[in-house]
């Protein structure tokens, strides 16, 4: 009776664990992904394993022999399939269900379960695994180790396979893994020696529990946005291609303005519209092509097909539907890039295409819709983006960065007033690099306050080296990322350089660019406006690109604010120009100085100048220089002597 109540006890523990699991499982909704929805399965059947158990062990169990030969035949197969049913979420989890597609692993892989099945059908004449005596008391057979040890087959396999996969995980997860192996076989030693402590289902049900915390919780919750399978699943579904070299196709999908979404709508909106998208992506090919969809953050999708040559076709029928159906539910236009690649083969390893990923929004110039890697592959942006991390050690380390400065033009005094520093910096085998190729990747890479710091300094050394009124300029522009400003160190190094070369604050402004102001948080647009009430002068650069708002002109006090290329290059068109005349207007309400930036041809300066802006910039004036050619250049149009 003691152990009758002993395992009641432990099982009704396992139950209320198991219960919990499986409702934590339902209610965050963790069965979207076939290794979820698995491990749910297991879970509802070592559910009804205790529900089993309690019956037998509770002597509730009555009725015909053969009423209770069945029950018991339905209680062991359970136990038998959650043991299978562990190896398959083993090989889910690792990504390598082309193992078991194939025809004769999966024969090998059944085989265990069909011997024990026919075995279990046995037992019903010989009673070897399990009878009951006249009384309809329960006993365990002579061979019922052989049941034991058909179901070790599957654990030598799901151990063999954890260990093989082991790199997909951190430790907390493959220590789960295998608790769940390790739990249950320390139960039967505890049992063996201690036979009224039967802990069995107990120590797997706290195995699972650390299952769902760890593997589950990492692994497979989806990405909350979108629906979509997460960023780190995407990951171990890569890596498992390429170390298994199983052939597989990607299809990149890159909103490259996804930000625009959340600018245009209200935040809970712009949930939606990507959820939609989401959706669309997951659903819409899935009778024609097998691949599963993921969303990598910022605005990145990928999809994933079991047929390398498949992930063409994919990205072309994306692109086809994009076009023809789901731009209009989109409601604003999506600037975006599809691009395909075959895995493995398109890359030399792994950590190759992890780079590529990491990389890929920064290094594609998005001329085209579909792409694939071989394009790619011959993007010089791309190219330079993959060498940057050496280059910017080099650089960064000897401060070889270049500073070229263009002349700004100032249409009422017919003279160059002003400079704007552009950065450069120079590779023996892609030879010079500008700013707009490496800054973005600086700021992803945390290097750009490295970089900013060289460059203020190499400025301040001109300052310092030359009167500026010598040479009929008023000031300097430098570009700082706002990763820059809002660094603790910032105004320390600015004003120990200041000190250092003896600068004139009202000698030098620092451009924002819009791009930036778009995404400004309070503590950015704080340190702004102490910095000007310290007499840092601060301008805007990039005018049209983001979405500030125009009151935002009005709180901080910019100097100067420089309308975006994108004007210039398209001053023919006559919205355009009615854009620009207005925008410079207001800008002159505002007592703010406007310069139209990126002006190329005659045609163009014509046309701009007209518009009576206060400066003009581009290379119909003068291309970026040299310091010492800048001098040459302002002593000459600046009819110095």
């Amino acid at each position: 009776m003691f152990l009758a109540a002993s395992v009641i006890h432990f099982d009704i523990a396992a139950l209320f664990i198991f219960s919990i699991t499986i409702f934590y499982v339902l209610y965050r909704k963790l069965y979207r992904a076939y290794s979820s929805l698995v491990f749910l399965g297991i879970n509802i059947l070592y559910l009804l394993v205790c529900v089993f158990d309690i019956f037998v062990s509770s002597s509730m169990l009555v009725g015909s022999p053969i009423f209770m030969q069945i029950f018991m035949f339905l209680y062991y197969l359970l136990k038998y399939m959650a043991s299978i049913l562990y190896v398959l979420y083993i090989v889910l989890v690792t990504n390598s269900r082309d193992i078991i597609r194939k025809k004769r692993n999966a024969i090998l892989f059944s085989l265990p379960f069909l011997i024990t099945i026919g075995f279990l059908i046995s037992n019903f004449f010989n009673g070897y695994i399990y009878y009951f005596d006249s009384n309809n008391v329960y006993y365990r057979g002579n061979l019922i180790f052989v049941f034991y040890g058909l179901s070790f087959i599957y654990v030598i396999i799901g151990f063999i396979w954890i260990i093989v996969n082991r790199k997909i995980f951190d430790f907390s997860e493959i220590f789960s893994l295998i608790s769940v192996y390790a739990l249950s076989i320390l139960a039967l030693v505890i049992q063996y020696f201690n036979p009224d402590v039967l802990i069995e289902i107990l120590s797997t049900s706290v195995a699972f529990l650390l299952l769902s915390v760890t593997v589950e919780r990492s692994q497979l919750i989806v990405d909350p946005k979108t629906g979509l399978k997460n960023k780190i699943n995407f990951e171990r579904t890569t890596y498992t291609i390429f170390r298994r070299n199983v052939e597989g196709g990607v299809v990149l999908f890159y909103i490259k303005n996804s930000s625009v979404i959340y600018e245009k709508f209200n935040y809970d909106i712009a949930l939606k519209k990507i959820k939609i998208m989401s959706n669309y992506l997951s659903k819409a090919f899935l009778n024609e092509i097998k691949y599963d969809s993921y969303y990598l953050d910022g605005g990145i999708f990928a999809l994933i097909t079991a047929d390398d040559d498949e992930a063409a076709l994919l990205a072309s029928k994306i692109n086809e539907a994009i076009v023809n159906v789901y731009a209009q539910k989109l409601e604003f236009n999506a600037d975006y890039v599809l691009c395909s690649a075959k895995l493995p083969y398109d890359f030399k390893d792994f950590d190759d295409f992890n780079e590529f990923i990491f990389d890929f929004s920064d290094s594609i110039e998005f001329n085209k819709r579909l792409m694939n890697m071989r394009d790619v592959k011959t993007d010089d942006k791309h190219n330079i983006i993959m060498r940057l991390d050496d280059i910017l050690d080099k650089i960064i380390e000897k401060k070889e960065i270049m500073v070229e400065y263009q002349p700004i033009y100032k249409l009422v005094d017919k003279k160059y007033r002003a400079v704007e520093a552009l950065a450069r910096i120079y590779d023996s085998k892609l030879g010079v690099i500008k700013a707009e190729n490496f800054i973005n990747y600086a700021e992803k890479k945390n290097r750009i306050f490295e970089i900013d710091m060289i460059i203020v300094e190499k400025v301040f050394q001109f300052y310092n080296a030359y009167q500026l009124s010598d040479y009929g300029l008023e000031f300097i522009a430098i570009n700082l990322s706002t990763q820059t400003i809002c660094a603790k160190e910032f105004l320390l190094h600015l004003i120990r350089l200041e000190k250092k070369y003896n600068v004139d604050r009202n000698r030098i402004i620092f451009e924002v660019k819009e791009r930036e102001s778009a995404t400004f948080n309070q503590h950015v647009f704080d340190t702004i406006v102490q910095m000007m009430e310290h007499g840092f002068i601060f301008a805007l650069d990039n005018y049209g690109t983001g979405s500030m708002p125009v009151d935002n002109l009005v709180k901080v006090p910019y100097k100067n604010i420089k309308l975006d290329n994108t004007f210039a290059k398209n001053y023919g068109n006559k919205n355009t120009h009615v854009i620009i005349d207005n925008t410079i207007k207001l800008f002159k309400r505002l007592n703010k100085l406007s310069t139209c930036v990126g002006v190329e041809s005659e045609e163009a300066a014509r046309v701009l100048e007209a518009l009576n802006p206060d400066c003009v910039q581009g290379y119909y004036y003068s291309e970026p220089l040299a310091l010492d050619d800048l001098i040459i250049f302002l002593k000459k149009e600046n009819n110095l002597a």
